[in-house]
Formats: C-alpha cells, structure tokens, sequence
C-alpha cells in the first residue's frame, strides 16, 4: 500500500485530505502542521510521496521543509497551495516538486496527480540504475579500465588494470589519478599529460598509440594503448573520464591482429561515450548495426525485434550494395529467430554458425538463407533486464566463415551496452510520456474537460502579444450560467456535474477555428478567447453559445424565471497594443455580463471599445 505524509497546517483541510486518500485505498503514516516535524518523519517511517503545503505557520515553511525532505531522502514532493507569488512559486520550482495542486482540488485530480508522481519518481529511480549498471558494465570488461570524477580523483579500478599498474584500488580510490598513473613518450623518453587529464578538459576523445608506455607502482614501464573517454551527463557536462587500456608487450607483430584491437578498442569506447547522450531508440539501432559491420568487416547486420505476441521484425540493417535487404522483413515464421534457441537466446547464449550446410536447419530455413545469399551467421542476444528484447545478427554471404574468439566475445561486450542503452531509451521515452501528460492535466479543468483558468490567462496574454504585432482584432467571451446558486442549492453534487459537462460541450461546439480557446474560467463561468475575431464576430460566437445551450433543455426548476438553464454571455473586442494588458479586456467582458445578468439573464451584452473615448460602452 502506497504510504504518504501529509504537511498542512489548517486541520480541517488536512483530514480532509486524508479521508479522500484512504479512500482511495492509500495509507497516510502522519498528519503533521509543521516543516520541522515533517522532516522528522521520514526517519522512523519513510513514506512514498509527500503532500507538502507551500504556506506554513511555523519558522520552517514547506518549500524548505521540501528542499530537506528532498535531499536527505529522496522522496517526491507535491505542494499544495491556495495561491503564491512569483518568488514563491519560482523557489517551489528550484525543489524539482513532482507536483502541483491548486486548492480546493477534485479528487479525480489529487489521485492522477499521485501516480504521475510515483511512476515519474519510479522512472527516475530505474534510470539511475541503468547509468549506474552501465558504468559497472564498462568496468567489467575485459580491458583494464580506471574511472574518475570531473576533477580526475579516481573512482573505479577493475581488475585487469589493478593488475597491470600494480595497484589496488584501495590504495588509489580517491587519488588524483596524476599522482598514480604516469605516461611516458617511448622514441624521446618524456612524460606527457596524463590523457586522462586531457579528456576531462577538452571533452574530447584522446587515444594513446603502442609508441606510449605506462610507468608501474613498481616502475617498470610497459607498452599500452589508451583511450580516455570523457563522461558526460545528459545535458553535455563532463562529469568524470574513462580510460581503458592493454598491455601489448606480448602482442605479435602482426598488422592485422593489431588493427583488430585497435577497432575493438575504438568501438567500445565509441559506444560508452555514446551512451551517455541522450540517444532515441533507432538511433541507437542504425548506430549498432553500422558499426558493428564495420568491425566485423562482414556483410550484412541486423537487428531483429521481438513482439509481444511472439512475432517479430527486422528493424535496423546495414548491408552491403550488392545483397538483398531484410530490412522491415517480419514474421512468425523461424527463418530469422528459431523458436528452438528462444530458451538459449533468454539466457544469453550467443549462436554462431560457420556454414550453413553443415548446421541442422529445416529444410525452410536453408531455402530462406540460400535465396539471401547467406553462408554463414553469428546469433547475440539483446536483454534488457532479463526480457529478451530481439537479437543481433550477423550474415557472411557466399562463402564460409570462422568467426575468432575476439570477435564473439567483442559482440557479447557490445550486446550488455546496447540492451543497457535501449533499456535507457524506452525509460527516457516512458518518462517523456508521463511529463507530457503531468503537463496535460495541469492545463485542463477535470471536470468538464476544458482548459483552466491558469491556461486562460497564459494564453490569452500570449495571443495578445502575437496580435499586437500583427494589428488584429482580439475577442474574448465571459458566460455564465443564469440562476446557479440556486441550481447547486436544489440539485446534488452528480446532477450539477453532469449539467456543467453539457454545457462545456456545447460551448465548445460554437467556436470555429482551431485557435479559439474554451476554458472553465470559474466554478460556473467559461471563457472563450478568439484570435483574430473583431465584435460582430464575437456576438456571433456567444449567440450561438447561447442558442445551442438553450437547446439542450436542460430543466432549471429553481430559477423564478426560466423553465431551461440559460447563459448570461458578456462579450468585448479591441485590436491590443503593445503597451496595453490583456486584463483590460477580460474586465470589460465581465463588466458586460455584469450587465447581461441585471437585466434578467438569457442575452448576450457587448462592451463596445470607443476609440474616441479609450474606454470601453456596453450595448446590447
């Protein structure tokens, strides 16, 4: 059951608040008025979420008491507030609150309000495990590998390089990395910058060719090659440099096996650092599948996605000019993912296949692979967590082919940072999703759908701005529904929502143009804004308003006049001026329908603008 702390120090609305959230099935650990009682809590008993009031008695108010909460321990805040100024509201922003409820609030609205906020926090929460997984992938890797910090203090040694420098980590951890580790120009015998160093400062990739040494702890001096990678966060900021590293005093002379390592070295590197970016999905794929062809220096690769029903489809390729592509090639059928190995795929196992006629494949498949042109193939899984999410593929055309010990246990390397990478992308896009709809709900009236006053008023001073520039006509429209107290006295809660959905309806249903704004401006007031819409326009518009509500027959047995509810609408235009606000506009709308209602309701009043006078005259 999802736990929450509730920080409001008027009593009646916070138990209030309370009984709504059991209610709705959660569990309220405390009920407490102050900021400093609030960050006592969570160390007996840490809720799950934390409705805060911005406004509080006491010395500590609750943006502080936020902020605390916050960083002691991570728990996410919503803040509740009847109103706040601008400084308020900007220092409730700088807590990266999960939240935002206006009071009084629906309970529709406190409950999409929480889940948004726990499935954002959750998300957070797993995306901090992905960055913090791909970083102990990178240091499980066969390669020597030393991490460090944005000031070169180094933060991780792993075992191949703890054995080729001669230290441990214990005795460097923390440690400018200058301090252990030293580099020396073979053919002239200098120390040179530590590339590590380097690639923090320039924020750039620095590689270390076999002409470079690497003094030991116990100074004997061995050939390496390097590369030092900068760390950097999802907003470009260098946060800290990788430098991965071999020995190859022992390597043989060959060019090839040298230029081999080289382009592992090269690639692996190249997918940490890319890693970091804020990479989509495909562009993860085409970025897979390019450049593990170009390692291999083999045909065809693909990548082939799995669906839920067990299906699924080639999804990125890169092959070359003269073969077929399989590229959007999908199916049920085993000639690309062999149902066989799905169990050998699940566990991670990769499948290699030197020659196609002499593996034990259906009759189907070989047809597929000979009408491809495909002679031989290496099958690595992609997991993201434990759910295979498709495979890496790699095809050799016409002939076959032995695949080296380095090549598979390259692509094994590369299948953990590219299902840790797509792992990351989905979660991105997840979390992307819910902002989006956070922003969705926080614009929109639950009740009926429309845009809300806080929305109105932005965009109304947004157009007015636009409009100003371009000279044209700005109208706005303030309806009300005649006779409402009453209504609300002799219907119940059910009955006077369902009338106010109709009548959003079908206020909506007036406005014509994509740009006019219908938004619930108050409990039973709406306004409608309408760009480019001079009065007769505007007239027009509410008339219908009014017609079409009128329509609806909608009994109003408490109205001393009225067998149906009726609208009051006050309507005003006026081509706005840079220098002028946009409130004088809504006052000279309401001021008309002011005057709408004084006179019995049911009509629509206009505030005609005197350019003479620079005010604004009512008529009818």
């Amino acid at each position: 059951m999802i736990k929450i702390l509730i920080v409001e120090d008027e009593s009646v609305v916070a138990w209030d608040i309370q009984e709504t959230l059991e209610q709705l099935g959660y569990k309220v650990v405390a009920n407490v008025t102050s900021g400093a009682e609030a960050i006592q809590i969570p160390t007996a008993i840490k809720p799950d979420l934390v409705l805060m009031d911005i406004q509080l008695e006491d010395e500590m108010d609750g943006i502080t008491a936020a902020g605390k909460i916050r960083d002691r321990f991570d728990i996410p805040i919503i803040y509740l507030t009847a109103h706040a100024d601008e400084y308020t509201w900007q220092r409730a922003i700088s807590t990266n609150p999960y939240g935002y409820l206006v009071k009084p609030f629906q309970e529709r609205e406190l409950q999409t309000t929480i889940e948004i906020a726990l499935r954002r926090h959750q998300l957070e929460k797993r995306s901090q495990e992905v960055k913090e997984q791909m970083i102990s992938s990178l240091i499980s890797i066969g390669e020597a590998t030393i991490v460090t910090d944005h000031q070169g203090r180094i933060l991780s040694m792993n075992q191949a390089a703890e054995s080729l420098t001669g230290w441990s980590l214990p005795e460097v951890l923390g440690l400018d990395a200058q301090q252990i580790l030293t580099f020396i120009q073979a053919q002239t015998h200098t120390q040179i910058k530590n590339p590590l160093m380097q690639s923090l400062h320039k924020g750039i990739q620095i590689q270390l060719s076999s002409n470079y040494l690497l003094k030991t702890k116990n100074g004997k001096e061995i050939p390496i090659n390097s590369t030092a990678t900068p760390i950097k966060s999802n907003h470009g900021e260098v946060i800290g440099s990788m430098l991965v590293f071999q020995d190859i005093s022992e390597q043989q002379p060959a060019q090839k096996i040298q230029q081999q390592s080289q382009q592992q070295e090269k690639l692996v590197a190249t997918f940490s650092q890319s890693l970091r970016q804020p990479l989509k999905l495909e562009e993860i794929l085409n970025m897979t599948v390019t450049q593990v062809r170009q390692l291999l220096e083999n045909d065809q690769v693909v990548i082939y996605r799995f669906s839920a029903d067990g299906s699924g489809s080639v999804v990125a390729e890169s092959v070359a000019s003269d073969l077929l592509c399989l590229l959007g090639w999908e199916g049920r059928d085993p000639w690309i993912a062999d149902p066989n190995y799905l169990s050998q795929y699940q566990q991670g196992q990769i499948r290699v296949i030197e020659d196609t006629y002499k593996a034990d494949l259906k009759q189907g498949q070989l047809r597929f692979l000979e009408f491809f042109s495909i002679r031989s193939k290496v099958v690595v899984p992609l997991l993201t967590g434990k759910h295979l999410w498709g495979l890496l593929i790699c095809h050799h055309c016409s002939v076959p082919r032995q695949w080296s010990q380095w090549q598979i246990e390259s692509l094994k390397q590369l299948a953990n940072q590219i299902g840790a990478a797509i792992d990351k992308a989905e979660l991105v896009q997840q979390l992307d999703q819910a902002n989006q709809q956070l922003q969705y709900l926080a614009s929109m009236d639950s009740l009926t759908q429309l845009a809300n006053r806080s929305w109105f008023e932005n965009y109304l001073d947004w157009e007015w701005q636009r409009l100003a520039q371009e000279k044209s006509p700005l109208a706005v429209i303030v309806a009300d529904i005649d006779f409402f107290q009453e209504l609300n006295d002799t219907h119940d809660n059910q009955d006077r929502d369902n009338y106010l959905r109709q009548i959003a309806s079908a206020i909506r249903q007036a406005v014509e143009q994509p740009t006019d704004l219908v938004a619930r401006y108050s409990e039973q007031e709406f306004g409608v804004i309408l760009p480019n819409t001079n009065t007769s326009g505007g007239v027009w518009i509410a008339q219908k308003m009014r017609g079409i509500v009128k329509r609806l027959k909608l009994t109003n047995f408490s109205s001393p006049m009225k067998r149906y509810i009726t609208l009051s609408l006050g309507v005003a235009s006026i081509v706005p001026t840079p220098e002028s606000d946009s409130k004088i506009l809504v006052d000279a709308a309401n001021k008309a329908l002011y005057k709408a209602q004084t006179e019995g309701g049911d009509r629509v009043v206009l505030e005609k603008f005197s350019k003479k006078l620079g005010t604004f005259l009512s008529n009818e």
